[in-house]
């Protein structure tokens, strides 16, 4: 939080560098948070292939899968002789991994879309989402956009330090449960 300033104004008033250093703030804190994410969701996908590989009796997130992409591993074998080494069920699961991993490094985003496109797939279960940190995702990512792609005078409203502090310090808070709540599906 080093683009912050150490104090803030009582009557919201700062220079220009200070909200030039917030608006940097922001962006980088956006990007940080988006990585956090696509690094969680790609930690679990790895650990969920390894449980795949590891074990021919594959159920929760690593069932769910199956069911996310259907279309991409074809059919079940209808026949005996059309059952090969590896289960329908693990290359249908590995192909759906590798999809998930294509999803993951094309992501662009933290808004609660990209959340969901990124946690669903392998297991998440979004109804215990903390709706605070859903809100705040899309609070950042639409304050973000406002800062990326206008120039600092043509801003609507101006990054104010100290609620830049205090989005990010809620959403540091939230992750710590959120990761909890996304490494759950592992334990399905």
């Amino acid at each position: 939080m080093q683009f912050l300033p150490k104090r803030f104004s009582a009557t919201g008033n700062y220079t220009h560098q200070e909200y030039t250093a917030a608006a940097a703030f922001r962006i980088l804190f956006h990007a940080e948070v988006e990585s956090f994410l696509e690094e969680l969701a790609l930690d679990i996908t790895n650990k969920l292939e390894e449980n795949i590989r590891n074990s021919m009796n594959c159920n929760g997130a690593e069932a769910i899968l199956i069911l996310y992409r259907p279309e991409a591993h074809g059919s079940p074998p209808s026949q005996l002789n059309e059952v090969s080494t590896r289960s329908f069920k693990m290359r249908a699961q590995l192909s759906c991994l590798n999809e998930m991993r294509r999803r993951i490094s094309s992501n662009n985003g933290l808004k609660a879309h990209n959340l969901l496109s990124l946690f669903i797939p392998i297991g998440l279960d979004e109804i215990r989402l903390d709706d605070q940190m859903i809100i705040d995702l899309n609070l950042l990512g639409a304050r973000r956009g406002d800062v990326a792609h206008k120039a600092l005078l043509k801003i609507s409203v101006l990054p104010d330090p100290k609620e830049e502090k205090i989005l990010a310090e809620r959403l540091i808070d939230q992750f710590k449960s959120f990761e909890q709540l996304a490494l759950q599906a592992l334990g399905s």
